[in-house]
């Protein structure tokens, strides 16, 4: 063999290594890009699962705001001495059916129908996510 062809023979290995070197650089890259995309996916799927949390608490907030309303108009009549006021939710409801109290049916009807929307909406994004 001669130093020319011994040359060349060199040079085509230098060259097949420096293309096998490439064709790894380029796959590093890409697994490198996959890494982040698969970073950023997460971190937005763990946005959606604090947005529901969110929304969640708010959904609990209201019942329990209904529920604190509902009780604190009760207190309120407990405290003028009022027997119903004892029965609570209840109590409230029945009155207000019975006196026409339209303030009070207004007032708890918007409170529930809130909750309603909410519920389905939450009821809606747990779907999506199964």
């Amino acid at each position: 063999m001669t130093f020319e062809s011994k040359m060349n023979y060199l040079m085509e290995e230098l060259y097949l290594e420096k293309s096998k070197s490439k064709l790894l650089q380029e796959q590093v890259d890409r697994l490198e890009r996959e890494v982040q995309r698969r970073q950023i996916a997460s971190a937005e799927h763990i946005k959606e699962h604090e947005a529901m949390a969110n929304e969640i608490r708010a959904v609990v907030k209201k019942a329990l705001d209904l529920e604190n309303l509902c009780i604190g108009k009760c207190n309120g009549e407990l405290e003028k001495g009022s027997p119903r006021g004892s029965r609570c939710v209840l109590a409230k409801m029945e009155r207000a059916w019975k006196t026409r109290d339209d303030e009070i049916i207004a007032d708890m009807k918007t409170h529930i129908e809130e909750l309603k929307v909410d519920k389905e909406r939450y009821w809606s994004i747990l779907e999506s996510q199964l």
